[in-house]
């Protein structure tokens, strides 16, 4: 297990808790009920990750909580403090919300160097989440519509600065169970040059997006 940094903007860090986990013990503790029936061993794991898991504090005002400068810093801090070897920032559009599109890709140009920079000064992997711009022709992301690099806000300078982007896919308008079937999708892999998909389904009752090779090609 590593320390870890994480700065998820749009949740409490209490959802953060529940959500991280829902990932390790398999439980879905953000559902009321759920959450009543395995309250003990909830506690039991958060005891556990005291000194592993590091959360962005949202107790300051909104020009704090998204104030990317301060979120780098406390990225260096918490690698020279505790070790964090991994960082996550979800999501980077988040912290451009109210910048108008030209400034929006200004920002994220700027920041997606400054990032991949501090990333290798201090020895890091640093996660960055991203919405995605509307595809110009073809089915939308919300009908499992493929994602490529170039709709990703700031596109130019997130290609040029990071060595590695992945895509999420999944046709979440589906009526039926293929809802719950998605791609992972390494759209960019500078190191190695080979992309791929990986099949990946999400079980409603532990709350993982796990590996499963779902029958057909496509989402729709």
């Amino acid at each position: 297990e590593e320390p870890c940094f994480v700065a998820l903007l749009e949740e409490d860090n209490i959802k953060t808790c529940w959500n991280i986990a829902a990932k390790l013990d398999s439980i879905p503790y953000n559902r009321p009920e759920i959450f009543a029936k395995h309250k003990e061993q909830y506690y039991e794991t958060m005891s556990k990750l005291e000194d592993k898991l590091f959360m962005w504090n949202s107790a300051g005002g909104t020009d704090y909580r998204f104030d990317l400068p301060e979120i780098l810093s406390a990225i260096r801090f918490n690698n020279a403090e505790y070790g964090c070897r991994f960082g996550y920032i979800d999501n980077m559009t988040r912290l451009a919300d109210q910048m108008s599109p030209s400034e929006a890709n200004e920002f994220i140009n700027k920041y997606s160097s400054e990032i991949a920079n501090l990333a290798s000064e201090l020895g890091m992997h640093i996660f960055l989440f991203s919405h995605l711009n509307t595809p110009k022709l073809g089915r939308s992301h919300e009908e499992g519509g493929e994602v490529i690099p170039s709709q990703l806000t700031g596109s130019r300078g997130v290609m040029r600065s990071f060595s590695n982007l992945i895509g999420f896919e999944r046709n979440s308008l589906a009526w039926d169970d293929t809802q719950h079937n998605s791609f992972l999708a390494a759209i960019k892999n500078r190191d190695y040059g080979q992309k791929s998909k990986v099949k990946t389904r999400y079980d409603m009752l532990t709350g993982r997006l796990k590996e499963h090779n779902w029958e057909g090609e496509n989402l729709y």
